[in-house]
């Protein structure tokens, strides 16, 4: 009896912190950083993006969320903020169809979906890539 005991109160116990994981997720700067620059790429036109909006939003939003600083801070990606601002206005006619199209049309755009991110990769690494462009196109 007692083992029984000892066990559903330890599984009471990983619920309650599962469930003070899951609050604390719903509420906090991390959550609110992804939520907000979502917000924000899908307000602006991407064909008139900036370095700026670049620098303050995505660049903030990879940082803290994506955690990509210190890949984003090697040598080799230097001057990124800027190439990616170029590559954004490059693609954002195919961005924004992306965005609007959804999932359901995915096997439509395979050889634009692949070219884009290819190009991102190029300029982010793989992982920031798939993350900014995540943000472009939720």
């Amino acid at each position: 009896m007692g083992e029984m005991l000892d066990k559903k109160l330890k599984s009471d116990a990983i619920e309650a912190y599962v469930k003070l994981f899951e609050d604390y997720a719903k509420t906090s700067d991390i959550e609110k950083i992804y939520d907000e620059t979502v917000k924000y790429a899908q307000r602006i036109g991407l064909d008139d993006i900036t370095e700026e909006d670049v620098e303050n939003v995505i660049k903030p939003f990879l940082y803290k969320w994506g955690n990509m600083g210190r890949v984003l801070g090697r040598r080799e990606y230097k001057g990124w903020e800027k190439k990616l601002k170029d590559l954004i206005k490059e693609y954002s006619s195919m961005l924004d169809n992306f965005g609007k199209e959804g999932l359901a049309k995915i096997e439509q755009f395979e050889r634009e979906i692949k070219e884009i991110y290819s190009k991102f990769r190029e300029t982010l690494g793989p992982i920031a890539a798939g993350k900014t462009l995540n943000i472009l196109c939720p």
